[in-house]
């Protein structure tokens, strides 16, 4: 960077800082309003394996926005570490380890939810190994135990994330003296971040494949037609919005910092965490309309029951409601 922009003028601080505020808090809002509709219906929507996955990735997305406010606002605002201090300075460390683990956990359980929607179709078996009730939660702690596996190993090899306060953006710097352990255990976390939105993306389209090439095979009435179409229609939207907001935040993480000189190198920083924010906000939209229940719900706790009830009275029996496995 240009010693021209190594140091950004105010204008730049406060345009970075309320951008990452407001987003934040827009994608905040929505995420709560999802925990508070699983919070209502907890013993009915916690015995669906669905809703399950769902709020594990609920957990994540708001860790991960949490740390946009905690974090990248203040030190964008300040231009310095405002946690420095014998202290407080744990606030930015802990933050920043939370976000690493928050970032892992959207990207394995989004996995996790595209293998869970194959199976019940393609696999019935393996889904009730992994996906029953009485499996489903063994299945989650697997998952955690591998994201705090992957996260903490980085962090031994004191492979820590930071936040750049001149040129806005989250990083991982490597401290340690095992430089080519810190590389390749960094790396295989990165590959993996490459490949799984491109696999849950083929896994989509082989339920899509599946469930289209069942339906022509069976014999349906023009109803049942109808609502198999919008499945595949929202099999479609989701695979599309959920991948592809995933492989950006990859990319932009890796790339956008090294995009552009001088004062665009600002406008690379703000466009990574704007993706960053995007996909852990978009989650509560696309269960809002593809999911009936949840629609519903969260009509309810904003505008009351019986407005929610007048809108959405009548019940619709879906063919292929994969939030019921």
């Amino acid at each position: 960077m240009s010693s021209e922009a190594s140091t950004p003028p105010s204008e730049i601080r406060i345009m970075m800082a309320t951008t990452y505020l407001a987003l934040s808090i827009m994608g905040l809002l929505p995420n709560i309003l999802l925990a508070i509709v699983l919070i209502k219906n907890r013993s009915k929507l916690l015995r669906t394996c669905f809703f399950v996955i769902t709020t594990q990735i609920l957990i994540c997305d708001i860790g991960e926005l949490l740390t946009q406010v905690i974090v990248a606002f203040p030190l964008s605002l300040y231009g310095s570490n405002v946690y420095e201090g014998s202290g407080t300075i744990y606030i930015y460390y802990i933050t920043n380890i939370v976000d690493t683990i928050s970032y892992n956990g959207v990207l394995l359980f989004t996995f996790v939810m595209a293998v869970n929607r194959l199976t019940v179709f393609m696999y019935p078996s393996l889904h009730i190994v992994l996906f029953s009730p009485l499996y489903v939660w063994r299945t989650v702690v697997v998952v955690w135990c591998i994201i705090i596996f992957e996260v903490a190993g980085a962090n031994i090899l004191h492979c820590w994330k930071r936040f750049s306060y001149d040129e806005f953006y989250f990083f991982i710097k490597c401290y340690s003296s095992s430089w080519q352990l810190s590389i390749i255990w960094l790396e295989v976390m990165r590959y993996q971040s490459y490949a799984l939105p491109i696999i849950m993306f083929m896994l989509y389209m082989c339920l899509f494949v599946f469930i289209r090439f069942k339906s022509s095979s069976s014999n349906k009435t023009t109803r049942s037609s109808t609502i198999q179409k919008k499945t595949e229609m929202n099999l479609l939207i989701q695979a599309v919005i959920l991948t592809v907001f995933l492989e950006l935040q990859t990319l932009s993480f890796t790339f956008l910092p090294k995009v552009g000189a001088g004062y665009n190198k600002y406008y690379s920083s703000l466009a990574q965490n704007v993706i960053s924010i995007l996909n852990n906000s978009i989650n509560p939209y696309v269960y809002f309309f593809i999911n009936m229940q949840i629609r519903r719900e969260m009509i309810t706790v904003v505008c009351g029951r019986r407005f929610a009830t007048r809108r959405h009275g009548k019940t619709v029996t879906k063919v292929y409601d994969l939030t019921n496995f």
